[in-house]
Parts: structure tokens; sequence; C-alpha cells
């Protein structure tokens, strides 16, 4: 083991090696030619190995020796866990994580570890594929809904743009891979469930999946319950009908008009914070599974700013509420847009530290600063509807992974106290039943900040100054330090 000075070098180097496309989206390009997955007997041992050789040396981590041993058991157990028998949904997949990278792989001067990357991607399917067989005689298989989606995904692969050599290797190689991946699916298939996300299978992954996104030791039950009061609480909050939302002066008729606003109203939050952050490019696309509105964090050199992607779903379906603007771009760009690079650019921490984050604390800390921002009366009307989402949203995922509510019953329970579109509420379902805690962060966090907050002795600022000084801990660490 290397002296104290070096061990964080070391760390860090011994972490990209095990996931390489985290330095890739780091824009650490040494492992561009290298693909792992998470989900194989290589990263297995390889993750064994590493907790082994560091577990006895936490005290030269100081003063980060808290944050390292948190990290590290959190890894074991997900390790002790049989979530390989469950490596692909419709959100997250090999095809999909190798798409996404492509903006931050320096394509096309990189191209020929890209494809290297793609093949060694490719060497791993057999492997999953043999994972979801053995889960078949395990009892633990997917949802059949979600499977269907991503055969129709992966069918419909839509290739970047970079040059005529990508795009005739990606058709080549990548996309048959995709259909062959496909066609293993669609033998799956019969042998999937009915019943959503993991509802029915092994308790104890859910009850991971609790802990790993929320960074608390809450309960379903408790969670459940609190999401039901606050439900309750927020729909008397609401003051006005919200009809008015679908009035033809709130809706977007273009994505073009829609990024026009969202611009203007960051700058517009700027001049009202004091935060000096920057916008950085919006770029359009168009999902029926995928957020509305969702932030890329930037590299650690600073050399691509990251990226705010704008999903035009709903304007080419009946167009997206111009009221939703104000708490988006405070979520998006004032939550993690500020947040984030904070933290993934301070040279003064080791940089496994700043590119390592949890899920309460960016989401909570985003819709914490959704609260912070006031604007006209459909406005307020809408960040209601935002904060009603969250709190739905305790609801719905330990519905599904806990008490087995089928997709009609969260989809009513959604249609009576959301003023969402069909499409979303029916994305958003699909995408709790495959990120089983995820939609858990927020509200939990939040909470968490505003009663850390309330210990506060100083302004508002201040404490967001603080808080965002503080995010590369774990939620629960950060409040050991108020």
């Amino acid at each position: 083991m290397t002296t104290e000075l070096n061990i964080h070098q070391e760390y860090y180097n011994d972490t990209l090696k095990l996931n390489p496309l985290s330095a890739t989206f780091a824009g650490d390009h040494r492992f561009d030619g290298e693909y792992i997955n998470c989900f194989t007997e290589e990263y297995r041992i390889k993750s064994i190995n590493l907790i082994n050789k560091y577990t006895p040396h936490i005290k030269q981590f100081e003063p980060f020796s808290d944050l390292i041993k948190y990290t590290l058991d959190k890894e074991k157990k997900f390790l002790s866990l049989s979530f390989y028998y469950l490596p692909v949904n419709h959100l997250e997949n090999p095809f999909q994580e190798l798409l996404d990278v492509v903006p931050y792989s320096n394509l096309p001067n990189s191209l020929i570890y890209y494809k290297k990357r793609i093949i060694k991607m490719i060497n791993t399917l057999p492997e999953l594929q043999m994972n979801m067989i053995h889960g078949i005689n395990a009892g633990i298989v997917s949802n059949k809904k979600c499977i269907s989606i991503l055969i129709t995904k992966l069918r419909t692969l839509k290739l970047p743009k970079v040059n005529k050599e990508f795009t005739k290797f990606m058709k080549n190689n990548f996309i048959p891979e995709a259909h062959k991946f496909a066609d293993f699916l669609n033998k799956y298939l019969p042998f999937t469930k009915e019943s959503l996300g993991l509802y029915g299978l092994n308790y104890s992954l859910y009850k991971f999946c609790i802990s790993n996104e929320t960074d608390t030791n809450y309960n379903p039950e408790t969670i459940h319950k609190l999401g039901l009061s606050l439900v309750h609480s927020i729909n008397k909050m609401k003051s006005i009908h919200n009809s008015n939302l679908k009035k033809e002066s709130n809706i977007f008729k273009t994505s073009k008009e829609a990024v026009d606003a969202y611009t203007s109203k960051f700058y517009e939050l700027r001049d009202i914070s004091g935060i000096q952050i920057k916008l950085p490019k919006i770029t359009v696309i168009n999902e029926p599974y995928e957020a509305a509105f969702t932030y890329w964090e930037p590299t650690l050199d600073g050399k691509n700013p990251g990226i705010l992607k704008l999903n035009s779903r709903d304007i080419s379906k009946h167009g997206m509420y111009k009221s939703d603007v104000l708490n988006l771009t405070a979520h998006e760009l004032y939550g993690h847009g500020y947040q984030l690079p904070t933290i993934i650019l301070n040279k003064s921490l080791p940089k496994w530290v700043r590119t390592t984050s949890f899920t309460s604390v960016s989401e909570g800390f985003a819709l914490y600063m959704e609260t912070l921002f006031k604007g006209t009366s459909l406005e307020n009307y809408s960040s209601l509807n935002s904060l009603q989402l969250r709190a739905v949203r305790l609801v719905i995922d330990t519905g599904i992974h806990y008490k087995g509510w089928s997709f009609d019953k969260c989809y009513n329970y959604m249609k009576k106290y959301l003023y969402l579109p069909d499409e979303e509420i029916t994305a958003e379902i699909y995408r709790y039943s495959v990120l089983p805690g995820q939609a858990l962060s927020y509200m939990i966090g939040c909470n968490i900040i505003i009663k850390m907050r309330k210990k506060w002795e100083g302004t508002t600022e201040e404490f967001v100054r603080w808080f965002v000084s503080v995010s590369y801990l774990p939620i629960c660490l950060i409040k050991q330090l108020i």
C-alpha cells in the first residue's frame, strides 16, 4: 500500500479500472477502450479484491475515512445480493450505456477505442443472458411489460451522428447485437412476471435499494405512510383549479420555444439568487420513457461543461406547460447544475471524492432549491404539483416493490393526485418499477435538508453554500455536521 499522500490517487485509479465508463464520463480517457459490466463475475471478483485491498487502510484516507468506509460497505452489501439476475431494463442496459457515453468519448478522434469498448461489451452479453436464465430457476425475473419496452427500444435504436466510419461500424456490429439480444429477450419474455418491480422477490433486494438510494434506515411501511400523509397535506395547499394549466397560453408548441423559455428563466433566477453558474448546452431529444428535463454533469477537467436534455416527447403529443419552467429550472440548473459542478470541479478534493455522488443528496438538494423560488400563481401551482409528484413517489415506489400494487392501481392513484398526461404517468410507473428506491430520494432527502436548515443559525444563502460544499458526503454523514 502506498503512502497517505498517494492512497487517494491509487484508489481512484483502481475504481476507474473497475468502472471504465465512469472514467470516460469524468473526462479521463485512459480507459476508453475498456468495458466491465457490474453484473458479471469479472466485476464481482475485482470489486471484492478492491474492498479487501483498502478496508485495512481506511484511516489513511483521513479526513475522508468515514466516506471511504461508507462507500466500501455499501459496495460489499451490493455484491452479496442477487441483482445479477436482473442485469437489464429499458432505462439501464449495456446498449444504452454505450450510446450515453458517446458525447464524452472524444469522437471521432478516439473511435478506435470506442470500437474496442463495443466489442468488449458484446462479449459480456452471453454471461448476462446466462444470469437471466439462472434467475428464472431462482424465481427472480423482470416485469413482462418493462422487458417488452426494452425489446422495442433495442429494435429501434437511434445512432448519434459522428462520422461515416462510426455509423458503418455501429450498423455492422452494435445494431445486429442489439437485435440478437432482443431475440433472446423474446424467448425470456414468457418467464417474466406480471407484477411490477421487486415485489414477490427477495425482500432484502428492496431493503438494500431503499438504503442505497436514501442513505437512511427507513423501512418501506414508514415511507409509505409518510407519502400518504404528505400527499393529503399538499393536496390541501392547492388553491387554483388545475384546468388553468391546459390553457392555450400556458402550452409550448415547439421545442425552440421551450428552449428559449428555459434559457430566459435561467438568467432570471441567476439574478435573483446571485448563484453564478454557467448555462450548459440544451440538447433536444424525443424519448417516450425518459424524463422531461435532465442535467448531465461536467467532466473533471471542465472541458465538457455538462449537458441539459429537453425531452420533446410531450411537445409532439400535446405541448409542455410553460408554468413548469420555474421549478424545472430551479431543480435541474440551480439544484444539479450548481451542486454537482461545485464538487466535481473542486480540485482541492481527491478525484475519487469528486466523482462520488449520493442520490438523496443530489435529488434532495435539487428539490429543496425548488422550494426557494416563487413565481406567478400558476407557476406556484405547478411547483405544488411538482412537490406532490415527489410525495406520490413515496407511495408508488413502496406500493410497487413492497405492497405489490398493480399498474392500474398505481395509475389511478397518480391520476387522482397529479396533473400529468397519461403518457408521462405511464413512463413514471415503469421508471419506478426498474429503478427501485430512486424515486424515494427526492422527498426523503429534501425533508432531511429542511430539518437541517431549521437547525442552521445563519441565512438560507449561507446554508445553501455550506450544504453544497459538503455534498460529496451521504446525507446521513452530513446530518452529523450540523
